[in-house]
C-alpha cells in the first residue's frame, strides 16, 4: 500500500464511512500513519541524520519506531503491517537521557521516536531534529489539539512544530499514613 492509499483509507475513517470494527483496528495505527506521511521524502531523496530516505509516495518495507517499553499495543502494529505491508521494528529506551545519547552518537536509523515533550527544545538546539512539514500531514489540524499540548511540542520563539502530541498522563502518589 502506498502513502496515498493509506491516507485515503484514513480519511474514510475520519468521515465515519468504515465499520466500527475497522475503526477499532485502524485507530491504534492512526498516529503511525500520520507520522509516515510526515516522514515521506521529497521526489528527490535527500539524506537525513537518521539514515537514507525513501522516494516520495512509497512507504518502504520497515518503520523503525523508538519508544518507551510497554507503551504501545502490539496488536495495533500487527494491524498496521497487515494494512500497509510495512513492518514495525520497535526499539525501546529507558530514559530521555538514553535517547539523547543515542541521537548524539548518530546513525540511529529511527523513523519515528517518542520522547517526552520537554526534550524537544534540546533536540532542536543540538540540530538533532527538524520541523515537521505539515503540508505532508493532510490530517493535521492544530485546532484539534488543546493548546497546552501543542505548545509543548514547540520551541520558544520558533513558529515551527517539531512533534505531534500523542499522549499525556498524570502520575499519582499514594501515602500510607500508618507507615509515614
Amino acid at each position: 500500500m502506498d502513502a496515498k492509499s493509506l491516507m485515503e483509507y484514513y480519511r474514510l475513517l475520519e468521515k465515519g464511512r468504515i465499520s466500527r470494527r475497522d475503526f477499532l483496528r485502524v485507530t491504534g495505527v492512526g498516529f503511525a500513519a500520520t507520522v509516515l506521511a510526515a516522514c515521506s521524502a521529497p521526489a528527490t531523496p535527500t539524506p537525513t541524520p537518521g539514515g537514507e530516505s525513501q522516494p516520495s509516495g512509497q512507504l518502504g518495507e520497515r518503520l523503525d519506531l523508538t519508544t518507551w517499553p510497554n507503551y504501545h499495543n502490539t496488536e495495533n502494529f500487527d494491524a498496521f503491517t497487515k494494512a500497509t505491508g510495512v513492518a514495525i521494528n520497535v526499539n525501546v529506551f529507558g530514559s530521555n537521557e538514553e535517547m539523547l545519547a543515542k541521537l548524539q552518537a548518530g546513525g540511529t536509523g529511527w523513523d519515528v521516536f517518542v520522547p517526552t515533550n520537554y526534550t524537544i527544545p534540546t533536540y532542536v538546539k543540538l540540530g538533532l531534529i527538524e520541523p515537521l512539514d505539515l503540508a505532508k500531514i493532510p490530517t493535521f489540524d492544530a485546532s484539534s489539539f488543546e493548546a497546552r499540548f501543542l505548545d509543548a511540542s514547540k520551541v520558544p520563539d520558533d513558529p515551527n512544530i517539531y512533534a505531534i502530541p500523542n499522549r499525556w498522563g498524570t502520575t499519582g502518589y499514594l501515602i500510607r499514613r500508618d507507615h509515614v
